[in-house]
């Protein structure tokens, strides 16, 4: 199992935020873009949430 730099992760989603939000402010991005990239930004969002920070107690079902 590979693992993955959580603080890395976050700090490159918010750099990509970042980015797109002065583009955005800028008016670099047609209406079209500005949609595709606030869907995908949120569909990341939601992975990382569940990926990264998401924790399972250990019991005697899931132990092994």
């Amino acid at each position: 199992m590979s693992l993955v730099n959580t603080t890395s992760v976050r700090e490159s989603l918010d750099q990509l935020r970042s980015d797109y939000e002065r583009m955005s402010i800028a008016g670099q991005l047609s209406e079209e873009a500005t949609a595709l990239f606030t869907g995908l930004i949120t569909l990341v969002e939601v992975l990382v949430s569940i990926f990264l920070e998401r924790t399972t107690k250990k019991d005697n079902k899931n132990s092994s």
